[in-house]
C-alpha cells in the first residue's frame, strides 16, 4: 500500500488510524512529515510514546 503512494522526501501524509504506529513509522521515514489522526486515546497515547522514544521527530498528532 505504501509503495503504490509514491511518497518522497517532500510529501506530507496524512494518515487516518494510527493503530499500533507500525505505519506511521515507515510513513514517517519516507515524507517530510507525517499527520495522523487516532480516535481511540489508549491507541494513541501508545503510539506517541512508542514514536518518540525511537526519535520519530516529523509525526504530528491530531485529535478528534
Amino acid at each position: 500500500m505504501i509503495e503504490k503512494l509514491e511518497i518522497n522526501k517532500n510529501c506530507k501524509v496524512l494518515e487516518v488510524g494510527t493503530g499500533s504506529g507500525y505505519q506511521t513509522a515507515i510513513l514517517s521515514k519516507l515524507s517530510r512529515r507525517v499527520y495522523s489522526i487516532e480516535r481511540h486515546e489508549f491507541f494513541k497515547k501508545k503510539a506517541v510514546v512508542l514514536l518518540f522514544k525511537n526519535y520519530f521527530k516529523n509525526v504530528v498528532w491530531i485529535g478528534i
